[in-house]
């Protein structure tokens, strides 16, 4: 968009443009190629995106990628606690149905 009385010669300005014309913007977590964000995964709990975070462990070198809620620290480790009891709890009973199911259909096979 050119910029009236930008004081910059306009050819000097085009060589910029030329210049950066394939410039893609980089990861937002360091040498990673690749992440989901932009609002595509979000938080179960909140609502709110997740975003790419990495971390670095200093014994063993090793480093994590991996994705975390944006508003990080949301969850107290009551609340997380118990997230995972009501997890366990719904696990438990999806697989009781499951069974029920199997059950109903084995019965209706030997029909």
């Amino acid at each position: 968009m050119p910029v009236p009385d930008s004081g910059i010669p306009r050819e000097w300005v085009e060589a910029a443009r030329e210049a950066i014309k394939d410039n893609a913007k980089p990861s937002a977590n360091a040498a990673r190629v690749w992440e989901l964000s932009g609002g595509i995964l979000v938080c179960g709990e909140c609502g709110c995106r997740m975003v790419a975070h990495t971390t670095f462990h200093k014994q063993g070198g090793a480093t994590y990628h991996y994705y975390r809620c944006a508003n990080k620290g949301h969850m107290s480790d009551d609340d997380l606690a118990e997230a995972l009891a009501e997890l366990d709890e719904t696990r438990a009973t999806a697989e009781r149905e499951l069974k029920s199911i199997r059950g109903r259909k084995a019965a209706l096979e030997e029909l």
